[in-house]
């Protein structure tokens, strides 16, 4: 499982991110948790891609 530092940082990220809930929050503790730290890291950059064009950068 994720360090506790590291879930509370994707805990953080689900709670902004209603598809991550959604969809990956159930399934997440099938993974290995070098499976898991690549998903986080998967999602982070696709939402701050997002954030980044909503900001016009």
């Amino acid at each position: 499982m994720l360090s506790a530092s590291k879930l509370w940082l994707f805990q953080e990220f689900l709670a902004l991110n209603s598809f991550a809930q959604s969809w990956v929050l159930p399934v997440l503790p099938l993974y290995s948790e070098k499976e898991q730290i690549r998903v986080f890291t998967d999602l982070m950059k696709d939402y701050t891609v997002l954030r980044l064009r909503m900001l016009g950068r």
